[in-house]
């Protein structure tokens, strides 16, 4: 189930000419790092990440997700997110950054409390943003 409704749909109006993105998906595992770069339109230093995992029936629960960007010389922090580490229930958050950096690629860390089991599972990230 991957990502339908994307970030960019409620980015209209941030001040710039328009969004820029990337999408990245991995394997569903206990752990997962998703790599976003070549953003459309160029660097970002403004925006949303959102990570989604889904499709599962057993394992899985959110840990942490942890936000990073750099811009090919500084790495910042952009945020973390704690999860309740419930099994079985999947993952669908969003992180809002702002940054003086402008970002020509994000990394983002997924940590569950078990690799997630059975069903169709997907594991989505995307980024969308402004250079403003």
């Amino acid at each position: 189930m991957a990502i339908r409704n994307s970030v960019a749909a409620i980015l209209q109006g941030v001040g710039a000419a328009g969004a820029r993105g990337a999408k990245a998906t991995a394997t569903p595992a206990a752990s997962m790092t998703f790599t976003l770069t070549n953003f459309r339109g160029g660097p970002i230093n403004a925006g949303t990440v959102r990570v989604k995992i889904a499709g599962y029936t057993g394992g899985g629960g959110l840990t942490s997700v942890a936000v990073r960007g750099t811009d090919g010389t500084n790495t910042a922090d952009l945020g973390q997110i704690a999860g309740s580490g419930v099994a079985a229930s999947w993952v669908d958050v969003m992180e809002d950054f702002i940054t003086d950096l402008n970002l020509t690629s994000i990394t983002v860390v997924v940590t569950l409390a078990a690799a997630p089991t059975g069903g169709t599972q997907t594991a989505d990230a995307e980024v969308w943003g402004a250079n403003m």
